[in-house]
């Protein structure tokens, strides 16, 4: 075999690699483009999933008893009166996290109707104080952890905010609304 056959050869495998290289890159940039679209669907399937919970933080451990669905069942209403015609039924409630001996576990509860879950968070909202005993209590959307470290994006823009006395708010998923002199 002759030495620029050789050559023509190498040549030939060259440009074969390259071709194939760059075959790969926009392979795989596709794959980068389907992966990052079916993670926000997921995302935003997580998000729909939780959209009847409630994450209630604050409330000492053990204050539920045994069943936290009845306890909620019975305490939500007495703290939000005047804001239920029928009592909210809870599909299942529960503490979730380690046991941490400082602060208590938030409790997540799943409401069986949407539209209780906007009647207890919106009189919530309204009461703007929500105590057990001498414990304050919150209560927030559960949403999915991407979600939540999205918004923690905006907590040095909510301090600031917050220290000058502007209102502002967060819209799902991720959205900063404020509101300056009543616009």
């Amino acid at each position: 075999m002759s030495h620029s056959k050789r050559i023509g050869e190498a040549e030939d495998r060259i440009s074969q690699t390259k071709e194939d290289i760059t075959m790969l890159r926009q392979k795989a940039k596709k794959l980068e483009q389907t992966v990052e679209t079916l993670t926000n669907k997921i995302q935003d399937l997580e998000d729909r999933g939780r959209r009847s919970n409630l994450r209630m933080v604050g409330l000492p451990e053990r204050a539920e008893g045994s069943d936290a669905c009845a306890f909620l069942e019975d305490w939500l209403p007495k703290v939000l009166t005047d804001c239920f015609s029928t009592t909210p039924v809870n599909e299942r409630a529960l503490r979730v996290g380690q046991i941490n001996v400082n602060c208590p576990r938030p409790i997540v509860m799943k409401f069986l109707n949407y539209k209780d879950h906007e009647k207890t968070l919106r009189a919530a909202r309204k009461l703007r104080e929500l105590r057990y005993g001498d414990q304050q209590v919150n209560l927030f959307p559960d949403l999915s952890a991407e979600t939540r470290q999205c918004q923690r994006c905006f907590d040095g823009v909510k301090a600031q905010l917050k220290s000058m006395d502007i209102r502002y708010g967060m819209l799902c998923p991720a959205h900063l609304i404020v509101t300056h002199a009543d616009k």
